[in-house]
């Protein structure tokens, strides 16, 4: 979407047609991806969780500490 308070003349057209915007992806993000997928496991076994947040949490704290460990 573009917005010229004048109309637009033809170049400004052609420059907006070769626009690449970083929103065209018409997917899942990456952390909705394992969001869902943490999801499933969890259903599968709570492994003492009875409330998904929690498990998630817990779940994301791990993942986290994984890769801060591998800074340096």
């Amino acid at each position: 979407m573009a917005y010229n308070k004048d109309v637009f003349n033809q170049n400004q057209i052609d420059a907006l047609k070769d626009i690449k915007s970083d929103f065209e992806y018409a997917g899942k993000t990456p952390s909705q991806r394992l969001y869902n997928v943490l999801y499933r496991y969890w259903q599968q076994d709570k492994k003492g969780y009875d409330v998904f947040e929690d498990y998630y949490r817990s779940q994301m704290e791990i993942i986290i500490n994984h890769y801060k460990s591998k800074l340096l």
